[in-house]
This record gives structure tokens, sequence and C-alpha cells, in this order.
């Protein structure tokens, strides 16, 4: 009886936790479709880098700060530095596409691919499926 309670305790904990990891990946998503539109939109380089932010992805960025911090709470150590680091790269394509220079945005775009995949391939080990 208590071994099924365990199991249906660590069950119960990995649904809960794949659900903040997922939350975390639709911010970031949701974050990154809006660099292309702030590109699209054409921002003028002498402009704050930031305006993207400001202006485009407000919304956006305080979801994916909030999965942020959850997936900090919840996540092992790889996790986090795979998160901190995946967020770091929306920062600055956010700020790539806000110059309006598209040949330095696919650079950070594709730069941006290798810190959200370790983070995928991190939530994945901490769930433990391969």
């Amino acid at each position: 009886m208590r071994e099924q309670l365990a199991r249906n305790d660590l069950r119960q904990h990995r649904e809960e936790l794949r659900a903040e990891f997922i939350k975390y990946l639709e911010s970031y998503d949701a974050a990154f479709m809006k660099t292309t539109y702030a590109l699209t939109a054409s921002r003028s380089a002498t402009q704050d880098p930031d305006i993207f932010w400001w202006e485009y992805a407000g919304e956006e960025m305080r979801k994916l700060q909030h999965s942020y911090l959850a997936v900090c709470i919840t996540g092992n150590s790889d996790v986090r530095q795979a998160a901190r680091d995946c967020l770091g790269s929306i920062w600055t394509l956010g700020r790539t596409a806000s110059t309006g220079d598209r040949t330095e945005y696919e650079q950070t775009k594709e730069e941006s691919r290798e810190p959200r995949d370790r983070l995928r391939s991190k939530m994945r080990e901490q769930l433990n499926i391969h």
C-alpha cells in the first residue's frame, strides 16, 4: 500500500514538473515569435534595443519570466542553468530583432537554437524521458 502511494506521489510530482516545463517552453515560443514581428517592423538601429520588449513583447516576457522562476524552483541544477541560458538567448534575439538587421538576426536566431535544444534535453533527463 505504501509503495503504491509513493509511486502515485512520484507520478503526480513528475506530471506537475512536466506541466511547469511545458509552460516555460510555450512562453519561450511566444516571445520567440514576437522577435520575428519586431524584425519585420523594421526597427531602427538607433533606437533603444530594449524597445522590442516594451513595445512588442511585454506580456510574453512577463509570462516567460514567471515560468522561468517556476522552473528554477522545480528544476534540478542542470535544468536551471539551461533555462537561464535559454532566457538570455531570447533577450539577445529580441535586442537583435529590434535593430532591423536581418542578417544579424538570422545569425543570432541560429545561435539561440543550442540553448533551447539543451534545455529541452535537460528537462527530458529530469523527467526520465529518453
